[in-house]
């Protein structure tokens, strides 16, 4: 599918980038400050594992209305605190990973875009330079997402609001060769501290414009149902009650109520 290639943010190659700049989920939020140079740490709860490997990209944008390229975050490789630049998921286990890495020496931005990628490790496919094939050799299934972050010389460090946002790949970059085919709704998402509404938020599902619109179907207790369910804060609520009623409910996001809605 379009020869392997999505957006930077895991977006459809050729669709619209709402996780980009200009996108309706791209709002220049900064999600967290940090001090160059400082290790910080990542959580990533795969919902499904598919083995793989991450890396973690950063490109130093300062202008939250322009897209950034694969090239400027290529030139910042991060490395994770054991000096490799490459997080083995290892476990077909479904769990939280939390990863500690090294931010760059001198790297300062007021906004920095910083990318997650995730390449799976549970197809079998063939190296083109050697010929070996294997579990994980070859092309694999690409999974996207990112944040905007800022990095000062010595400036405040930690949270900007104190809710929690999950970042979740879009539509999902695919090889065009060597892939066993789509992950379906078990899609990993990166889950870091951030403000309300962060960049690269979240991807409704069958979302509506309002509570009215998504009322559709539900009896008495349906319509109370939805109206129990909330998110950890405002901007949330939305978002969990389509999605739950999907079938893609966040333990992350949204309150136990919620997951009445999944029937």
């Amino acid at each position: 599918m379009n020869g392997g290639r999505c957006g930077v943010c895991g977006d459809p190659f050729d669709g619209p980038r709402d996780h980009e700049a200009g996108g309706k989920y791209a709002r220049g939020v900064i999600a967290r400050q940090y001090s160059q140079g400082q290790t910080i740490e990542v959580s990533i709860e795969l919902t499904k594992s598919h083995l793989g490997w991450f890396e973690f990209r950063l490109c130093p944008n300062n202008n939250p209305s322009r897209r950034v390229g694969q090239e400027c975050l290529n030139r910042n490789l991060l490395r994770l605190t054991d000096g490799s630049t490459r997080f083995q998921v290892l476990s077909w286990a479904s769990r939280v990973y939390r990863i500690k890495m090294q931010l760059p020496a001198g790297l300062v931005c007021s906004q920095c875009v910083l990318q997650w990628k995730y390449n799976a490790g549970n197809s079998w496919g063939c190296e083109p330079s050697t010929g070996r094939c294997c579990l994980g050799c070859g092309r694999q299934e690409q999974f996207y997402g990112c944040a905007d972050v800022a990095i000062s010389t010595s400036g405040t460090q930690g949270n900007v609001g104190s809710s929690e946002n999950v970042i979740k790949p879009a539509v999902l970059g695919r090889p065009s060769s060597g892939s066993s085919g789509s992950s379906g709704g078990s899609r990993p998402f990166l889950v870091g501290r951030a403000e309300e509404g962060a960049a690269g938020g979240f991807i409704p599902i069958a979302a509506t414009d309002d509570v009215e619109a998504s009322l559709g179907g539900l009896g008495i207790s349906g319509y109370a149902d939805l109206l129990r369910c909330q998110g950890i804060a405002q901007v949330y609520t939305k978002w969990c009650r389509d999605n739950c009623r999907a079938g893609n409910c966040s333990v992350w996001l949204c309150s136990r109520e919620c997951f009445h809605l999944l029937g």
